[in-house]
């Protein structure tokens, strides 16, 4: 009987010690049944360059050739679709019942009924390259890039409340106050401050009622292309240091401070563009022209981690442009676009792939979630619905942890005490027979 025992001891050490050299060996795998399922797609005639939005059950998107669409985001649905102007349509913004978009090619901003399309009005700031408008308290703001400069509309009529000129005292004639350059970030309004970035490389806050500029400072080297995000007094930025097609520079993100203006710190990462940082539970996300998605710590910079995306979660779609996808985070994941045609979900604490998707044609915005279901819009005109409420959110798909020193010590530690006590019962036994022969 102690022989039995003493055989069984060790094929239990072989077993634990196997075990914990490979401790992964029989680790699931997020490959097959993580993956989302696509729900529904739907043919909008043209590239999509927008990011869709979603509001009560409503997907709105727009296309390169000025057309905006309202999808039922359950089914695929048509609702409506809109032509108010040539040019490609930035992201929608819905707010009580309207729907805000510039048109980039025309300059012009467009309100239209979100139930019917109906053009509510329109309002050509100039023949400007538009940002995205952001809309706040009953008035839209927006950014002009070939002039440079910040206009504030008012939102049920499209009139004109204030830009950012000043009449110059000296020589009496319009002057740009600021910023000193173009404006391709989208306006960020908290507490009644106006925070947007410039090609000049200066971060503005202006303060929406004075429209006096409150504070701007000095990325030093780079373009500041996107828009800002305010978090806890905090304000994030990524600057692009951007030397040319094929010499893409560097990258920094900056956090700063939104009462006075003052750095608190910056790093360098990968080259950046328009991705826009996104801050969840103490982590700004970023993605880069290298692929690579960050996660970095939001009281210091340092870095959490990071992870590829495949050939590019940014590339040169042609000579001269990039397209970019900033994240999304949404319950412990992080959801990426990427020009090379997936769609990627990272576990948002470790970095790790929980799965891709792809969907047949280059993304080059970012994607919505809502209500477990991911929107995405392509360059192929079609835009996907994909449900992630029965993937994986925690099983990565090519474990990479390796056991630590310790644990590996500890298991063989434990491997030899198991044996050494299964040979002196062992021996213990074989001495009791002879004894009893």
């Amino acid at each position: 009987m102690d022989k039995k025992i003493s055989v069984l001891a060790i094929f239990c050490a072989i077993f634990l010690f196997s075990f914990f050299l490979n401790p992964f060996a029989n680790a699931e795998s997020s490959a097959g049944s993580s993956k989302p399922t696509l729900i529904w797609w739907a043919a909008v005639g043209d590239t999509v360059g927008s990011s869709p939005t979603v509001v009560n059950g409503v997907l709105y998107i727009g296309t390169y050739n000025g057309t905006v669409y309202a999808i039922n985001a359950q089914n695929g649905k048509l609702v409506w679709s809109s032509s108010p102007g040539p040019g490609d349509d930035s992201t929608p913004v819905v707010a009580n019942g309207v729907v805000y978009i510039s048109s980039i090619g025309s300059g012009t901003v467009y309100a239209l009924d979100a139930k019917t399309g109906v053009v509510v009005w329109s309002k050509q700031i100039m023949p400007s390259y538009l940002t995205a408008p952001t809309v706040v308290n009953g008035v839209v703001y927006v950014g002009t890039f070939n002039f440079g400069g910040i206009f504030a509309l008012r939102a049920s009529t499209g009139a004109l409340l204030w830009n950012s000129t000043a009449l110059d005292s000296d020589w009496g004639v319009a002057e740009w106050i600021a910023p000193h350059s173009g404006v391709d970030s989208q306006p960020t309004v908290v507490n009644g401050v106006v925070y947007f970035g410039s090609e000049d490389g200066l971060t503005y806050a202006f303060d929406a009622s004075s429209r006096q500029m409150l504070w701007s400072i000095n990325s030093t080297d780079g373009s500041v292309y996107s828009s800002p995000v305010v978090t806890a007094g905090v304000v994030y930025v990524t600057v692009c240091d951007f030397a040319g097609p094929g010499n893409e520079g560097s990258g920094l993100v900056y956090a700063i401070d939104a009462s006075t203006g003052a750095l608190i710190w910056n790093v360098t990462v990968a080259p950046l563009q328009n991705e826009c940082p996104v801050v969840v539970g103490g982590v700004v996300y970023v993605s880069g022209f290298n692929g690579n998605v960050y996660a970095l710590n939001a009281a210091n910079g340092d870095q959490i981690w990071n992870y590829t995306a495949g050939n590019y979660v940014e590339y040169k779609s042609y000579v001269g442009e990039f397209m970019s996808s900033t994240p999304k985070v949404v319950s412990g994941v992080v959801y990426v676009d990427s020009m090379d045609e997936n769609v990627y979900a990272l576990n948002a604490a470790h970095g790790y792939l929980l799965w891709s998707y792809t969907v047949g044609g280059s993304i080059d915005s970012a994607p919505a979630v809502t209500d477990g279901i991911v929107y995405v819009g392509s360059e192929n005109g079609n835009v996907y619905a994909l449900s992630v409420s029965s993937a994986s959110t925690s099983t990565p798909t090519s474990p990479t942890t390796t056991p630590s020193p310790t644990l590996t010590v500890t298991a063989v530690i434990s491997v030899v005490v198991i044996i050494s006590v299964s040979l002196l019962i062992y021996r213990k036994h074989r001495k009791t027979a002879n004894l009893s022969k």
